[in-house]
C-alpha cells in the first residue's frame, strides 16, 4: 500500500485486510481496539506468498500419518486408498507415492476449544525405504527418523545385490550390483545409465596383481533435460519434448578384490538409489539418504583383496527448508545449500580391508548427486 498521508489516516485493520485481498485470501475480522500484531500480518503474508505454488508438494491426501517406532517393530499405516504398510524392524518400505499433509482437530481439554495442526512425522529409529517411490508433503514435514534407498553392503563372499525398481520413478535397475568375491581374478562392478549417481569402488590388489574397476556411470545426454529444476525434479526422470522421459538412475557396483590361490577377496557393494522428498517445510534432525553399499573385507586370512564400496546415488529435495547459501544463509565463498536440521548425504560405500599386501584394501565409491531446490 503506498506509504501516502491519507486522511483519516489508513487503520491497522484495513492494512491487514488488504494484504489478504492483494494475496487472494479472504479478509479477516481483526479484534476490536484494532490490534494487530506483525506476526499476524507476516502469517498472513506468508501464507498468500506460498500458496501459489503448493502444488508442487502435492493434495495432501494421505494426511499426517504418524510412522512411529514401536516395540516389536511393526507398526502399520493407512494410505488413502486403503493400502497398508507394515513396518519391519520399524522400516517401512514404501509401495506407492505418499502426498503428506497437515490435519486439524478440536480439542476441547481446558474448556475452551483448540484449533491447530497435527503434521505428518517419522520419529526417531524409524526408516523410511523410499524403493523408487516418492514423498510429498502440504504443509510441515516432521523427519526424525531416515528417508532412504541405499545400496546393499556385500557379506564375505557375497556381493550387494543391486538396488532395483518397479516405482513411479523406475522399472528395472536403479543402483548397480557389486562384483562377487572370486578366489582368482575378480569380478567388476556393474554400470548403470543415464545415472547422476557416483562410481562404484575398485576392489583391493593382491600381492601379484591388481583388482578390476568398480562400476561406471553413464551420464545422461547432453540434449536431456535434467532433474536441476520443476517439474523434473519432482519425477525424478529425465528426458525433452521428442522422445519423451526416461528414469534416472543411481550408483554403479563396488568390485570385489582380487583373490589369490584359494583365498577369498572381499566382495563389493551395490550403487545407492534415488530419494525424492517433495516437502514445504521439513523440520527435525532425520537422514535422507542414497548411500552406496560398504564393500566387504577378504574372506580369508591369506593373500586377497578387499571389495569396493558402491557409488553414492541421487537425493532430490524440494523444499522452503532448502537453504540455498548453507546454515543462516550467511555468504560464503562456495555456497553449500542444505536443508535445515536435516543430514542429507549421496556418501559412496566404505572399502573392504584386505589381507596381506600393500593396497589391498578397497576403495570407496564416489558419491552422487545431491539436488536441493529451494521452493
Amino acid at each position: 500500500m503506498p506509504g501516502l498521508p491519507y486522511n483519516p489516516a489508513v487503520t491497522l485493520s484495513e492494512k491487514y485486510q488488504n494484504i489478504g485481498h492483494d494475496l487472494g485470501n479472504v479478509p479477516v475480522t481483526v479484534n476490536s481496539g484494532d490490534v494487530v500484531t506483525y506476526g499476524h500480518a507476516l502469517d498472513l503474508l506468508d501464507s498468500g506468498l506460498y500458496a501459489t505454488n503448493l502444488g508442487t508438494f502435492g493434495s495432501g491426501v494421505d494426511g499426517a500419518l504418524q510412522f512411529t517406532a514401536i516395540a516389536n517393530g511393526a507398526g502399520t499405516v493407512t494410505l488413502w486408498n486403503g493400502t497398508t504398510l507394515t513396518a519391519s524392524s520399524n522400516t517401512y518400505t514404501l509401495t506407492q507415492d505418499l502426498w503428506l499433509g497437515e490435519s486439524w482437530s478440536t480439542a476441547n481439554a481446558t474448556g475452551g476449544a483448540t484449533y491447530g495442526p497435527t503434521w505428518p512425522t517419522i520419529a526417531t529409529g524409524v526408516t523410511i525405504n523410499s524403493n523408487g517411490f516418492r514423498i510429498f508433503c502440504q504443509g510441515l514435514l516432521q523427519n526424525n527418523g531416515t528417508i532412504a534407498s541405499n545400496g546393499v553392503a556385500a557379506s564375505g563372499t557375497t556381493a550387494g545385490t543391486a538396488v532395483s525398481y518397479t516405482s513411479t520413478m523406475g522399472n528395472s535397475t536403479a543402483g548397480g550390483a557389486g562384483g562377487t568375491g572370486a578366489t582368482s581374478g575378480n569380478n567388476t562392478g556393474t554400470n548403470v545409465t543415464i545415472s547422476l549417481g557416483g562410481a562404484g569402488g575398485k576392489g583391493g590388489n593382491n600381492a601379484s596383481a591388481a583388482s578390476g574397476a568398480g562400476g561406471t556411470v553413464t551420464a545422461p545426454g547432453a540434449t536431456l533435460e535434467l532433474p536441476f529444476s520443476l517439474p523434473y525434479a519432482t519425477t525424478g526422470r529425465v528426458g525433452n519434448g521428442t522422445t519423451g522421459t526416461s528414469f534416472l538412475t543411481g550408483g554403479g557396483g563396488g568390485a570385489s578384490g582380487q583373490g589369490d590361490a584359494g583365498n577369498n577377496s572381499g566382495a563389493g557393494g551395490s550403487g545407492g538409489g534415488v530419494v525424492m522428498v517433495a516437502a514445504q517445510r521439513i523440520a527435525g534432525t532425520g537422514t535422507i539418504a542414497a548411500v552406496g553399499g560398504a564393500g566387504s573385507n577378504a574372506a580369508n586370512a591369506g593373500n586377497s583383496g578387499g571389495g569396493g564400496g558402491g557409488g553414492g546415488g541421487v537425493v532430490i529435495v524440494v523444499s522452503r527448508s532448502v537453504q540455498a547459501n548453507g546454515a543462516y544463509y550467511n555468504a560464503v565463498a562456495s555456497p553449500t545449500p542444505t536443508v535445515y536440521g536435516q543430514t542429507i548425504t549421496v556418501a559412496g560405500g566404505a572399502g573392504g580391508v584386505g589381507n596381506g599386501q600393500a593396497n589391498g584394501n578397497g576403495t570407496p565409491g564416489n558419491a552422487g548427486t545431491l539436488i536441493l531446490i529451494p521452493a
